[in-house]
C-alpha cells in the first residue's frame, strides 16, 4: 500500500518537474498573457472555464484525443464537474469561436468575449437542417476569418474627425492603410468610400483628435448560401402537393415545382392577395393592430401618427439632401425584393392547397415600406412642400 501512494506521488512530482523545466526553457517565447495563463492552468490548479471567465478567452475549443467510446459518459459528467461543456457536431450549431477582442489585443473594435458568450448561450447544440458556424473577429485584422463562418461578426469603428483636438501632426494619414485620409492645408479629410472603419486613425492619433463609436460588420454570405440551397431544394420539389404539409392547418401545401406547371394560378393568387388582403396589411402596418393583430388602435390616433409622420418628413428650404434620389431608387428596389421573398416564402410554406390568397401576410413585413414613402416628400420637398 504504501509503495502504491509513493509511486502515484513520484508520478505528480515528476510530471511537474518535467513541465517546470519545458516551462524554464520555452517560458521565454510566450507573451505576459500566456505566461499568467500557463501559471494559472498549472501552478495555482485553476479550470480552463475558470481562466476563460478570468481572461476573457473565447477559443474554446479544446480536444481530448484517444477517448474509449464507452467511457464517454464519465468523461462527461468529470468536464461538467470542471464546468466545462463538450462541444457538438451534426446538423447543429458548433461551438462558438472568437478572437481575444480588445480586452487584450490593441487592435480589438469590440468585446469580442462578451458577444461570442452572449451568442453561446442562445444559440449553441441548436438542432438545424445543416451544421452551422458563429465567429467573432474584433477588428479588421480578420484573424479569425469572420467570412467563412456562416454569420461572421467583425468589430470596427464610426470615426468623427475633432477639429478643435487636431494638432496637424499627420500620424493619422500614415496609420490609415486604405489612404482614406489626407491631411493638408491645416485640416484633415476622410474617405468614406475608402474607409473600412478599422479605428486605427482613433488608437493612433496622440491628441484624442478622432473619436469612434464601436459597432459591428456582420457577414452572413454562406448562411444565404445554405438556405438559398435549402429552399430551392424544396422549391423545386416534383409537382405531386402531397409531397409538402403545411402543420397549422394539418393539410397539403404548395411547391415550387406545382407553380412551374402552373403559372397563371400563382400569379392569380399573388393578384388576390394584393386586391382583397391589401387594406387589411396597411392598416397593420400604420400600427391599427397590435399584439396578436387583436388590439385595434382607434383610427384617429393611426391617422395622427400619419400624419405627424408626413409632417417631420418633410423636406425644409435649405435643408441637405444626405440620401439621394438614386439612392431611394435602391431602396426601393431592395425593399421590393425582401417584400417579394416574405410573401413567396409564406405562399410555399404557410398557404394550404387551394387557398385563393397567401395565408399569414402581416402588415409588420412592410415595415420598410413606410422609410421608403416617408423619404420621398425629403427629395421633393424643395420643390412642392416648403415649411416656412
Amino acid at each position: 500500500m504504501a509503495y502504491m501512494i509513493f509511486k502515484f506521488v513520484a508520478g505528480i512530482m515528476e510530471r511537474i518537474v518535467e513541465q517546470n523545466l519545458l516551462y524554464d526553457f520555452y517560458g521565454e517565447l510566450l507573451n505576459d498573457h500566456q505566461k499568467k495563463i500557463y501559471e494559472d492552468a498549472i501552478y495555482n490548479d485553476l479550470s480552463l472555464s475558470e481562466i476563460a471567465d478570468e481572461y476573457g478567452i473565447s477559443r474554446q475549443g479544446v480536444e481530448i484525443p484517444f477517448i474509449n467510446f464507452e467511457n464517454i459518459e464519465e468523461v462527461r459528467a468529470a468536464l461538467a464537474d470542471g464546468g466545462v461543456k463538450p462541444g457538438v457536431c451534426g446538423p447543429r450549431v458548433r461551438t462558438v469561436t472568437a478572437c481575444q477582442g480588445n480586452e487584450v489585443c490593441p487592435s480589438g473594435c469590440i468585446n469580442t468575449y462578451e458577444l461570442a458568450k452572449k451568442l453561446d448561450e442562445h444559440y449553441f447544440g441548436r438542432e438545424l437542417p445543416h451544421k452551422f458556424k458563429f465567429g467573432v473577429t474584433g477588428c479588421q485584422n480578420n484573424c479569425l476569418k469572420a467570412e467563412e463562418n456562416d454569420i461572421g461578426v467583425k468589430g470596427g469603428m464610426d470615426v468623427t474627425w475633432v477639429e478643435d483636438k487636431c494638432i496637424n501632426c499627420g500620424v493619422c494619414e500614415k496609420a490609415c492603410r486604405m489612404g482614406a485620409i489626407s491631411c493638408a492645408n491645416n485640416t484633415v479629410t476622410i474617405d468614406r468610400t475608402k474607409c473600412n472603419n478599422c479605428g486605427r486613425c482613433v488608437k493612433a492619433c496622440p491628441t484624442e483628435a478622432w473619436e469612434g463609436q464601436s459597432g459591428y460588420i456582420v457577414s452572413f454570405v454562406v448562411a444565404c448560401v445554405m438556405v438559398l440551397v435549402l429552399v430551392v431544394r424544396r422549391w423545386l420539389q416534383p409537382e405531386n402537393i402531397n409531397s409538402t404539409y403545411i402543420a397549422w392547418s394539418d393539410s397539403k401545401g404548395y411547391t415550387m415545382g406545382y407553380f412551374l406547371k402552373n403559372p397563371i394560378q400563382f400569379f392569380e393568387i399573388l393578384l388576390n392577395t394584393l386586391w382583397y388582403e391589401s387594406g387589411k396589411h396597411i392598416q397593420q402596418m400604420l400600427g391599427n393592430y397590435l399584439g396578436w393583430l387583436d388590439i385595434e388602435v382607434p383610427l384617429v390616433f393611426v391617422i395622427g401618427f400619419l400624419l405627424l409622420l408626413l409632417y417631420v418628413s418633410i423636406r425644409k428650404e435649405n435643408e441637405e439632401q444626405l440620401i439621394t434620389v438614386g439612392d431611394r431608387i435602391w431602396m426601393l428596389l431592395v425593399f421590393v425584393g425582401v417584400s417579394g421573398l416574405a410573401v413567396a416564402a409564406m405562399l410555399l410554406y404557410w398557404t394550404p392547397y387551394q387557398f385563393v390568397v397567401v395565408a399569414g401576410v402581416q402588415g409588420r413585413y412592410f415595415l420598410p415600406a413606410r422609410t421608403f414613402f416617408f423619404s420621398v416628400p425629403r427629395v421633393l420637398g424643395r420643390h412642392t412642400l416648403q415649411i416656412v
